[in-house]
Order: structure tokens, then C-alpha cells, then sequence
């Protein structure tokens, strides 16, 4: 993972136990491997956009077809249960 002290909030909030907010916080290295798709992980779908209402990324990012993007195919298992389809079979993912 790169830092780009650039993103960085240049004004860190305090907490109320003399330290700041996210301090403590577990660090992405620490996580257990796949804890993203263990029994009651949550996952927000932020929609079709590169850039949606949710995720701040740089213009870089945006705007360049090198950076790979999540595509799930409605023949795949993960479509199927992120669907949640209706008795028409119809998808009722917003």
C-alpha cells in the first residue's frame, strides 16, 4: 500500500482519551486473511460509477481504464447471492 500524505487529513480530530480518532484502530495488515468474506461481513455497494457518492479516490484513479475494477458476471455464485432475487427471478440489489 502506498501513503500519499497528500490524502491524509491534515487536521487530525481529537478523541476525549487524549489521542485521536482511529487510534487503535486495527491495521488492514492485522486482519485475519479473508476476513472481508467470513459469516456476517457486511458489504456496501456503492454502485456502477468508477468514482461513486462513498469512495474519495484521486482523478488518477477515475479516469484510468490500467486500474482494474470489480465486474461480477450474472453467471457467477457471488452475483447469485448478491442478487437476492425475487420469486421472478428478478435481481433486487439497488
Amino acid at each position: 500500500m502506498k501513503m500519499k500524505t497528500n490524502w491524509h487529513d491534515v487536521f487530525p480530530k481529537n478523541n476525549l482519551q487524549d489521542g485521536y480518532i482511529g487510534d487503535h484502530v486495527t491495521l488492514c495488515e492485522d486482519l485475519p486473511a479473508k476476513h472481508f468474506l467470513r459469516k456476517g461481513a457486511t458489504f456496501y455497494a456503492l454502485g456502477s460509477k468508477p468514482n461513486p457518492e462513498f469512495q474519495h479516490d484521486s482523478e488518477a484513479f477515475r479516469e484510468n481504464p490500467d486500474y482494474l475494477r470489480l465486474r461480477v458476471l450474472p453467471s457467477s455464485p457471488l452475483y447469485a447471492k448478491l442478487c437476492a432475487s425475487d420469486t421472478n427471478g428478478d435481481c433486487t440489489l439497488p
